[in-house]
């Protein structure tokens, strides 16, 4: 039997599952856990709580642990835009911006005019919307904050590094 432990993080709360396949290839899911609260909102910048969130994953595996001792495997899923930055230490600089922060209104027009919609689309695979991780790294960049870093992780790279201290990017 293989184990695997899902972690689902959604816009406002989290969820972990077990789920145990047979060696016939039939899944039972059990639930381990939810959680939420962990946006933070101050003035207009929102950002994720990520000591927060850490804790909080941290807990479903201890919790994870006592349904089924030693899974075979963790997966993260989260909302796909955000990202962390690292300093060169590989410190979480800031607690990272939400998609849902209006820090990003205006970024299309940064965007140099021979790169239209549709090559962007055809580029990166995913509609052009300015909550998206070009537009969050253009506007990133226009408020200074991306002047001294050594990466940017997408969320589950950087929940992933948190677990393990190992950065895999692609």
């Amino acid at each position: 039997m293989t184990s695997v432990l899902a972690i689902d993080l959604g816009g406002s709360s989290g969820r972990a599952v077990l789920a145990e396949i047979s060696k016939n290839g039939q899944i039972k899911l059990k639930e381990v856990t939810r959680f939420g609260d962990y946006m933070i909102t101050n003035g207009q910048k929102v950002s994720w709580n990520f000591s927060k969130l850490m804790n909080e994953i941290k807990k479903a595996i201890m919790l994870a642990e006592k349904i089924t001792p030693n899974f075979d495997s963790l997966a993260v899923d989260t909302w796909g835009v955000d990202f962390g930055v690292l300093d060169d230490s590989g410190q979480l600089k800031t607690d990272p911006r939400a998609y849902r922060d209006s820090y990003t209104n205006g970024m299309f027009k940064m965007i140099p005019s021979h790169l239209s919609k549709r090559l962007l689309y055809l580029e990166t695979g995913i509609q052009s919307m300015e909550i998206n991780t070009l537009f969050q790294i253009l506007a990133q960049k226009k408020l200074g904050l991306l002047e001294v870093t050594d990466s940017i992780l997408l969320m589950p790279d950087l929940i992933n590094y948190h677990l393990t201290g190992e950065k895999k990017q692609n």
